[in-house]
């Protein structure tokens, strides 16, 4: 049993080093996302029933886009889908970037944005999964699996540190 992650995968797998790298950055702007969006809200609105709403106008997108992204995974090429979802959504962060600097920010063009970068998470996370047995050996999967987890804990300590850090006066 080993007590430490195995990074080796990376030096023998150029793909899924690229891949790993690109979720990591993408995870991280999702997790400053997940503190900055309902601060904003918050401090146009002054109301936490707004902030509220907005995680069930999230979730309504991401339940609906959950059930057909493995199918549009299955049935399309994942590369392609991966690129393009992963392209919208940078598209979605740069508009509410804009957004918030503007002096009056618009409150209806959160709730938008949030809701359409919701559904194309749907619709990027089967072709990602899918995505990554196809590209490491069945070999790395538990290595791939130790990576995940770790990337995962430390983009949900350390983003939502980033964004109270970026939102700070």
């Amino acid at each position: 049993m080993r007590l430490l992650v195995d990074f080796s995968l990376f030096r023998r797998n150029t793909n899924f080093s690229l891949l790993f790298t690109g979720q990591f950055a993408s995870f991280m702007g999702t997790m400053i996302t997940s503190v900055a969006l309902p601060y904003q809200i918050y401090s146009i609105t002054h109301s936490t029933l707004m902030v509220g709403l907005l995680s069930l106008v999230q979730l309504a997108p991401l339940l609906f886009t959950a059930l057909i992204g493995g199918v549009f995974a299955d049935r399309y090429h994942r590369r392609l889908l991966l690129l393009i979802s992963e392209a919208i959504l940078t598209l979605g962060s740069l508009m509410l970037a804009w957004n918030a600097h503007l002096g009056h920010p618009s409150l209806l063009l959160i709730f938008l944005l949030a809701a359409f970068m919701s559904a194309f998470t749907g619709l990027h996370r089967p072709a990602l999964d899918s995505i990554v047995q196809q590209i490491v050996a069945k070999k790395d999967f538990p290595t791939v699996s130790a990576v995940g987890t770790f990337k995962t804990s430390f983009a949900m300590i350390v983003g939502p540190a980033i964004g109270g850090l970026i939102l700070s006066p």
